[in-house]
């Protein structure tokens, strides 16, 4: 498979773009999260109990809600059921 400029432009973009969104809320957000936290009084420990909370519990629950969106989508119609 030959890409021709326009095609390697997309490919370069959505790969530099998919790195930024990744080191964006891997390394950055956590710091700046327990940054805020324990500006307002939350210990260092909490402040990452309160930032792994949420991450874990979107992790753990993901593969499930995907089932039911997916279910939901085809039996809406706005999915090819094939």
């Amino acid at each position: 498979m030959k890409l021709n400029k326009e095609q390697w432009s997309w490919v370069f973009y959505d790969w530099a773009n998919s790195g930024y969104g990744i080191i964006v809320t891997t390394a950055v957000l956590p710091i700046y999260f327990k940054t805020i936290a324990q500006a307002n009084g939350v210990t260092a420990a909490n402040a990452t109990a309160f930032w792994a909370m949420p991450t874990v519990s979107g992790r753990y629950w993901s593969p499930y809600w995907r089932r039911f969106w997916g279910h939901w989508q085809i039996t809406k119609g706005s999915r090819n059921a094939s």
